[in-house]
């Protein structure tokens, strides 16, 4: 598996058979990996939040999905953010 960063600090695959990927291949690996693990690929429509605030920490347990709005209320809050992820 080759892996790059991408924008904003995210971690990307290469995988330019995927649907999501950009024009050098690359997908967000966190995106990918849940798409994978889920054995679909993420909606435009939602996210993968990282629950720890950690765009490098892609372990299962720490990503969640959610509608994009649901994210941005969530960033919005002003409440500390990866515990209400948790919650939800």
């Amino acid at each position: 598996m080759k892996f790059s960063k991408v924008g904003r600090g995210y971690l990307a695959i290469y995988d330019p058979t995927d649907p999501n990927a950009n024009n050098r291949g690359y997908v967000p690996y966190h995106r990918w990996l849940v798409g994978k693990h889920n054995d679909r690929r993420v909606s435009k429509r939602k996210v993968v939040h990282h629950k720890d605030g950690n765009k490098l920490n892609n372990e299962l347990s720490n990503l969640v999905v959610m509608l994009r709005s649901n994210h941005t209320k969530l960033h919005n809050s002003g409440a500390p953010w990866y515990r209400q992820a948790s919650e939800n």
